[in-house]
C-alpha cells in the first residue's frame, strides 16, 4: 500500500489490493480508509491491472453482497481505467497535465468520467492517484 493523492488541503491515502483477494477484503480495506475514493489492483509487482472506484463498489455489494463476499476483487476492477506515467526527472506534474488528463477524463463514458487517473512511474509500477473527483486536485506524491 503505498499511492498517495492529495488535493490543495491533505493528503489522502490511497488503498492498493492484489489480484488474489476478495471483495470482502476489499470491503475491509475500504471500511479502514474512508476518506479514499477507490482503490487500486496491483500484480505481484506492484503494476496497476485495475481500479475499484468506492461508490461503484458499495453499489455492486449491495445489489448482491452475499454473491460478491467471497468473488476475488478482479471481477469487479475497471481494467480500463485511464493512467500516466510520471518522469524520475518530475517532481510535481504542473497543473497543465493535471488539467489536460481531467479533460481527458471528462471525455469518457459517463460512469467513468470521475474515476481517479492512477499515476505510475517510468517501470509502470503504481505510486498514487489523481482524484478527477475533488474540486482542486494536485498530483500524487511519487
Amino acid at each position: 500500500m503505498t499511492g498517495y493523492t492529495s488535493d490543495a488541503v491533505a493528503p489522502a491515502f490511497v488503498p492498493q489490493l492484489n489480484t488474489s483477494q476478495s471483495c470482502y477484503e476489499a470491503l475491509q480495506l475500504f471500511r479502514s480508509y474512508p476518506e479514499a475514493p477507490c482503490a487500486v489492483v496491483c500484480n505481484s509487482l506492484t503494476v496497476p491491472v485495475g481500479l475499484v472506484m468506492r461508490d461503484r463498489f458499495f453499489l455492486q455489494l449491495s445489489s448482491s453482497f452475499l454473491g460478491y463476499y467471497q468473488t476475488d476483487i478482479t471481477k469487479l476492477m475497471n481494467t480500463r481505467f485511464l493512467s500516466t506515467v510520471a518522469s524520475s526527472t518530475d517532481t510535481n506534474f504542473n497543473l497543465g497535465s493535471i488539467s489536460s488528463l481531467k479533460n481527458k477524463a471528462a471525455d469518457r463514458q459517463a460512469e467513468l468520467c470521475s474515476d481517479c487517473i492512477v499515476i505510475t512511474n517510468e517501470q509502470g509500477q503504481f505510486v498514487g492517484i489523481i482524484d478527477v473527483a475533488a474540486s482542486e486536485t494536485a498530483p500524487a506524491s511519487v
